[in-house]
Parts: C-alpha cells; sequence; structure tokens
C-alpha cells in the first residue's frame, strides 16, 4: 500500500480513516461491554476495509491497537494485532480489485445472486487468507503451540460476522449514497508488477505445507513467516491492474443498485441482512442465556489445547460452539439468500427484463422489428401459467397489434396521399372555372376584379361575369351550403345552369327561375345555392339584379364617398323549392361608384373568441381602401380578414367580386344628312 504526500492531504481520505476508527473502535467497545467474550466485532473490520480501502483499513488498524493498550495488552502483541487487522480490512478490497474487475474498477454492489456470490466469495477468501496470515505471525511469536485451535478460533469470529456484516454496510453506505473508494492505478509497470504472482501464491500453499511436514521446526517458522509476509506487502504494494487512473475516491457508479429501490432482489436481500442480524443477536442472547448446548467436538478441541491467551477450556469451548452456530447459520443463510436470488432472477426479473428491454426495443425501433421477432424473444415465456406468462403474451399481442395498426396507418397515409393529390387536382378545376383575365371587359367602361379562397381544397363558392348583346355584363356570385367536394360539384352543375339561362335570357329572374327548377330535381342530398345576379347595361350603368337568399351588394358612391348596402326583396334559395318566384330589382351606378358582391364567408369570419368580422366592418374597410385600384382594394379586404381571424382555422369559403363603373357612351345610330 503506497501512501504519497498527495494522498496524506487527501482530506476525504483523512475523513474516512477517522470514520473508520470510530466504527471499529465503538464496535470494540460495545462488544467488550457485553457480558460475552465472542468478539464479533471482528467481522466490521473486512467490510469497512473493501468499502473503504486503505484509509478504511488504516483506521481499523489503529483503533485495533489503541484498543489493545487499553484494555492492558502489551505493545509489542498489540502492534501485532495491529497489523493483523490491517490485513484483515484491506484484504478483502486488495481481492476484490484484484480479481472481480475487467477495464473499469467495479465497487462492491448487491442486488443480483451473481453480485452476491462474488461478494461472499471474498469474504471467504480473505478469512482464510487473514487467519493464515494471523497463524504465521503468532507462531512466530509464541510458537506452535496452541497456534492451531487459535487459527480456528480466528476463522470461526471472522468469517460468519464478516458475511452478515459486509452485505449490511453495502446496503446502508449505497442507501446513504456514499462515496466507496477505488484502488490506485498505475500507468506504468513497475518492476514487481512484472514477478509472476504464481510464485508467490506457489510459495503461500508450498510453505505452510512444508511447515506441517516438518513438525514447525525453528527454520520452518523463519522460512514461513518471512514468505508469509513478503507475500503480504507484494499484495498490498502491487497495482491490481496495468493502467488505470490516480488513487482517488470515485462515485459509486452502481449506487442505485445498492438503494431501496424497492426492487424484488432488493427486498429479498434486504429482508434477509435483518434475519441475519436477528440470528446473530439470537445466537448471542442464547449463548448468554446458556440455551445453546456446546459441541462435544469444540470441547475436547478446547481442552486438548487447555485454552489459550488465559481463556479457561469451558469458555474456549463454549465460545468455539457459538462460532460453529454462527458460521453455519451464516453458510445456510447466504446459500437460502442465494438460492432464492437465483429462483428470482430466473423466474421474475431475467424475463421482466428480458421483455422489457425487447418492449423498448420494438417501441425504439417504431415498429422495425417484426412481430415474428417479438414473437420469438417471447417465445420461453408464452407457456407459462403465471404472471409472467400473462404479461409474455400480452406484450406479444400488443406487438402483432401495433404491427397490424402500424400497417392500416401506412395504408391509410397512402390513401390520404392519393386523396389529397386528387383533390389537388380537383381545386385545379374548379379554379380553372373561375374567370381569371378580367381584361377582357377592357372598352366597356367597367373594371372587374374578383377573388375565391376554399376553406378546404375545393369549395362552394363561385363568381362569374360573361359578355352579353346589347353591351351588357351579367355579374354572379352564388353559395353553396356546406364545403368540400360535394359543395363543388353542385357549385360546377349551378355555373354550367347559370351560364345557358344567361345567355339565351337577359331578365335574371327568370334566369334564377330555370336554374331552380333544373337543380331541385333529384336533390336527394337536399343541397341549396344562395346566389346574386345581375345584368348591367354598360351605358347607362344601370344593373337589372335578382337575389336568391344571397348577401346583399355593398355600392360605394363616388359623389358621396360612402358606402351603402343595397335593400333587396328576401327570395327563396335555388335548388329546394320548385317553381318558386324570383323578382327583379334595379340600381344604377354612377361614373366613379363600385359594387361588391361577396359571399357570407367574409362577414362571417369568425376569431378565436367566435366573433364574426361583421357587415359594418365590411363595409368601412370599403369605405377607407376606394381610393385603392379594385385589385389593390380587394387585397387591403382580404389582409384585414385575416388580421381579424387570427390563429383561428378558415371556416367558410370567402368569395368577393369587384366592378367598377367608369361610364361609357352609346354609340350613334342616327343617318347622315344629305346635301
Amino acid at each position: 500500500m503506497i501512501i504519497d504526500r498527495e494522498t496524506l492531504t487527501d482530506r476525504r481520505g483523512l475523513k474516512t480513516l477517522a470514520g473508520a476508527f470510530i466504527a471499529a473502535l465503538l464496535s470494540m467497545t460495545l462488544m467488550d461491554m457485553l457480558p460475552s467474550s465472542l468478539m464479533l466485532s471482528l467481522g466490521l473490520f473486512p467490510a469497512i476495509g473493501l468499502l473503504f480501502g486503505p484509509w478504511g483499513a488504516l483506521g481499523c488498524s489503529v483503533a485495533s491497537v489503541v484498543f489493545r493498550i487499553c484494555t492492558g495488552v502489551d505493545l509489542p502483541l498489540s502492534v501485532v494485532t495491529g497489523f493483523n487487522s490491517l490485513m484483515l480490512a484491506y484484504i478483502p478490497y486488495r481481492v476484490w480489485y484484484s480479481t472481480m474487475q475487467d477495464v473499469r474498477p467495479k465497487v462492491p454492489v448487491l442486488g443480483t445472486s451473481h453480485n452476491m456470490a462474488k461478494v461472499l466469495i471474498v469474504m471467504v477468501v480473505s478469512s482464510v487468507i487473514y487467519t493464515s496470515i494471523d497463524h504465521m505471525s503468532y507462531m512466530a511469536i509464541v510458537g506452535p503451540e496452541q497456534v492451531w485451535i487459535r487459527s480456528l478460533y480466528t476463522l470461526m469470529s471472522t468469517l460468519p460476522t464478516s458475511i452478515v456484516l459486509v452485505m449490511v454496510c453495502i446496503l446502508v453506505t449505497g442507501t446513504l449514497k456514499m462515496q466507496h473508494w477505488t484502488p490506485r492505478i498505475k500507468m506504468e509497470r513497475d518492476a514487481l508488477d512484472r514477478i509472476d504472482p504464481k510464485v508467490f501464491l506457489v510459495a503461500g500453499i508450498s510453505i505452510p505445507v512444508v511447515m506441517v511436514l516438518s513438525g514447525f521446526n525453528d527454520a520452518t517458522i523463519v522460512i514461513g513467516t518471512v514468505v508469509v509476509m513478503a507475500l503480504s506487502v507484494f499484495v498490498c504494494i502491487r497495482p491490481t491492474m496495468s493502467v488505470r487512473q490516480r488513487d482517488r475516491p470515485t462515485y459509486n457508479a452502481s449506487k442505485r443498485i445498492n438503494t431501496f429501490d424497492n426492487q424484488v432482489n432488493d427486498r429479498i436481500i434486504i429482508i434477509f441482512n435483518f434475519l441475519g442480524l436477528g440470528i446473530l443477536a439470537a445466537i448471542m442472547a442464547l449463548f448468554q442465556a446458556g440455551l445453546l448446548s456446546d459441541i462435544p467436538l469444540m470441547m475436547d478441541l478446547a481442552y486438548a489445547n487447555e485454552g489459550f491467551g488465559g481463556i479457561p477450556p469451558e469458555v474456549l469451548g463454549a465460545d468455539l460452539s457459538a462460532y460453529t452456530y454462527l458460521t453455519l447459520a451464516a453458510i445456510a443463510l447466504s446459500a437460502v439468500i442465494l438460492f432464492f436470488l437465483e429462483f428470482i432472477e430466473r423466474s421474475v426479473v431475467d424475463p421482466m427484463k428480458s421483455m422489457a428491454r425487447n418492449t423498448k426495443d420494438f417501441v425504439v425501433s417504431e415498429a422495425v422489428m417484426s412481430a415474428d421477432d417479438m414473437h420469438d424473444k417471447c417465445k420461453p415465456y408464452l407457456k407459462r401459467n403465471d404472471e409472467v406468462g400473462d404479461l409474455a403474451r400480452s406484450i406479444e399481442k400488443m406487438a402483432r397489434n401495433v404491427a397490424n395498426y402500424v400497417k392500416d396507418i401506412d395504408s391509410l397515409t397512402k390513401d390520404k396521399q392519393a386523396y389529397r393529390a386528387e383533390l389537388a387536382i380537383a381545386r385545379q378545376i374548379q379554379m380553372g372555372l373561375v374567370p381569371k383575365d378580367f381584361d377582357i371587359v377592357d372598352g366597356m367602361g367597367v373594371r372587374i376584379d374578383g377573388v375565391m379562397e376554399a376553406a378546404k381544397y375545393v369549395g362552394g363558392d363561385l363568381y362569374d361575369f360573361m359578355i352579353l348583346d346589347g353591351g351588357k355584363i351579367a355579374l354572379s356570385v352564388g353559395d353553396v351550403s356546406g364545403k368540400g367536394v360535394p359543395a363543388a360539384l353542385f357549385m360546377s352543375r349551378t355555373k354550367a345552369l347559370m351560364e345557358d339561362h344567361t345567355v339565351h335570357r337577359s331578365n335574371p329572374a327568370e334566369v334564377f327561375t330555370e336554374v331552380n327548377n333544373a337543380l331541385a330535381k333529384e336533390n336527394n342530398q337536399m343541397l341549396f345555392v344562395s346566389s346574386w345576379l345581375g345584368i348591367m347595361d354598360t351605358y347607362s350603368g344601370s344593373i337589372d339584379f335578382a337575389n336568391a337568399g344571397h348577401c346583399p351588394p355593398l355600392v360605394w358612391r363616388y359623389e358621396t364617398k360612402r358606402a351603402e348596402y343595397v335593400e333587396m326583396e328576401p327570395c327563396p334559395v335555388l335548388g329546394v323549392v320548385p317553381d318558386a318566384e324570383y323578382r327583379v330589382e334595379s340600381i344604377t351606378l354612377s361614373p366613379g361608384d363600385r359594387i361588391m358582391i361577396y359571399t357570407d364567408g367574409v362577414t362571417e369570419a369568425n376569431d378565436s373568441y367566435e366573433e364574426f368580422y361583421g357587415s359594418d366592418r365590411l363595409r368601412e374597410v370599403f369605405e377607407d381602401t376606394a381610393g385603392n385600384t379594385i385589385g389593390d382594394q380587394i387585397k387591403v379586404i382580404r389582409e384585414d380578414i385575416k388580421t381579424f381571424v387570427g390563429n383561428a382555422e378558415q371556416f367558410d369559403d370567402i368569395t368577393i367580386l369587384v366592378l367598377e363603373y367608369e361610364g361609357r357612351k352609346r354609340p350613334s345610330t342616327g343617318l347622315r344628312s344629305l346635301d
């Protein structure tokens, strides 16, 4: 163990040393105060060393020396005990980070049977190594007499308590989110690192065998002690990996596994840890009450060695019996924990994790993983008759349903795209029915402009104008009930009928009568059209018009600079009542006057508060923009409607048609006089 100046000045390291010192000293003091000779506090040292590394081990060693001196043990034996305590606490840390690692150091965690097994193996191996070191050190000091019984006493007092307490400490530190300590990582290999560890391993095994066979003479004791000490030093200073980061405290990367996060494995571990502590306390209480019968083999060993360290044989035998019970209980408890964890993992946790991972992959892949793939992944659990089987079958069914839904959505998307393409074509066709060439009226004393915007791809609004004989122009605007394709088809039929009858009749009322009767036939959908039709004499400026339930036109007078709505007699809409009567009314425009015909999509445009644009606002904007050209005037009106509506969706089709009368002289029809 290398401790350089930078490490010594590490405040967290010193805090760790102080905390380990206090915890170890309190545990030994508490056990000394109890009316029992059992030293269960030794099991805390491996747990502290495993989790807090060299600083924790050093704190335990110092606490052991201080405690021994305070209890009357001579200094040399206290120092040996301190060294043994250092090894007891440090060996689990070194074994864990020397054998249980990959490229990145991983702190001890619980939560799975694999992790539990690693922790238990480290505790067993560490207890055996510590017992061997303790055996050799005491053999060198007091000789081979009574050392074997002491080694058995040490192993049995360390192993069971360390198994239980290390799991408790791992859970407690994880719950409190305390940082664990990872080992120093050298960037370069030194001379010791190049020495083959197998040499020391062979030596560590062969020397005790030679000592036993040789009868523990002085030479073998000295050689064995030197070799074991050298092996201990090598284990302490040898880097655990060839390339790793500098020794510093790191956060527990697997901290979540050690917290009380309500996972099944964690609950089982918590329950068995409390159970283990309860068993330790129960054995101590029964031992103190004399209710545990002594084990004959342990009593024979105690009397055969006549006790040791001033402990009477009967007390030593009772202690060994109690430690035997503790060891058997710890082994049984560990086996039960591993069995239950393995059972829970295989029957519940692993299937749940597998299905959760497969479900996540299925979701992330956006159903690229087929339902058959999900079936294959869930197949091992489909035949089970428990909750896991129900879940597997539900997930497999869900995957198939999702796959079917995705196919249906793809099909609907394709159909929708085709439908939108067809609607786009229908829109182009409908817009082709609306006149775009407004210059055809040039020279007739009028200017015309208009706009139509459907609420959907196609709409039920339409405007039209045509030139008639005798210097007349027909203007019409219509609005079919409803929107979309049915309204567009009904309006196309209405437009064709209006054009056909307007060409042959100069009376708008008669045109409406014929169109109404034609639309009313076989109108099973009960669609209807509100319309306004006017026939204007461009020479006089008079307009004869008929109204079929439509909005009143808006007329702006050049002379007064005011706009007024045209008063009309109410008449029925087209396509509902056969043989309905329509009346002809007239208005006259003077040069500079304008007339605007529109649909109710203008005045009934609503904002997000469900308030209408209204006829008053339309009249004001029409007045204020009369100084613009009719094309710019329509654009300003349309922008004002958009501003009013805001983010609200367009509810109805919008159509505006504006005519400005400039005046026109009637051509002379008289004969030239003869001279």
